[in-house]
């Protein structure tokens, strides 16, 4: 139950769906804040965009934007992946 909970919110937050109290539903589903799903979020895109290699300035700045956090959390995120 929860890893499909957690495979569509990824989904949703890849196609830029997700609202902040979507972020908190399923928040609350899993048993977390808000700021660890939206990291867990922000690590699975981390992912895949350095999956085909080193993470670029770019990818870090559309990250910042898409989910309102510094350059820093971007980075501090994917030193822990």
């Amino acid at each position: 139950m929860k890893k499909t909970l957690v495979d569509n919110f990824v989904k949703a937050g890849e196609a830029g769906m997700l609202t902040e109290n979507a972020i908190s539903g399923v928040a609350k589903g899993l048993g977390v804040s808000n700021e660890a799903a939206k990291d867990m979020l922000i690590a699975k895109e981390l992912e895949k965009s350095a999956s085909a290699g080193i993470l670029t300035e770019k990818q870090i700045s559309k990250l910042t934007e898409k989910y309102g956090i510094p350059k820093d959390k971007v980075q501090e995120i994917y030193i822990r992946i």
